[in-house]
């Protein structure tokens, strides 16, 4: 084995693992968005004058009140805030599940390709 092979595999071999480390980062994203779904379908579920904690921070929360009107804020960026209804707040998660799948499918193609550069190489060691 040569100092370029060994060095070629140990690239792959870092490549792979920042690879594994992004999709592990992509399921935890997805997960969060599907924990915001499920508690955005629970806030469709809150009747007018029901009484709310509102977490303000980590086990820090204040008492509310709902009204009739059920709008979200939004943040958008730069502190930009829009009013937005429960369904076009679902529709966004939607739309944002849909790009994060498309873009780990990219992330788990380029891991199975690293990977399979890695076992070529490598039996080609073995056969050295």
């Amino acid at each position: 084995m040569s100092k370029e092979e060994m060095f070629q595999a140990e690239l792959l071999n870092h490549k792979l693992g920042q690879l594994e480390q992004e999709l592990n980062t992509l399921d935890s994203k997805a997960e969060e968005i599907r924990s915001l779904k499920d508690s955005l379908d629970r806030f469709g579920e809150i009747k007018e004058n029901e009484e709310l904690l509102v977490p303000i921070a980590r086990g820090v929360f204040a008492s509310a009140t709902s009204t009739k009107e059920k709008k979200l804020l939004i943040n958008v960026g730069a502190d930009v805030v829009v009013e937005k209804t429960a369904e076009q707040v679902h529709q966004m998660l939607d739309t944002q599940i849909a790009q994060l799948r498309e873009y780990q499918e990219r992330v788990q193609q380029s891991f199975n390709q690293s990977l399979q550069e890695l076992k070529t190489l490598e039996s080609s060691f073995q056969e050295k």
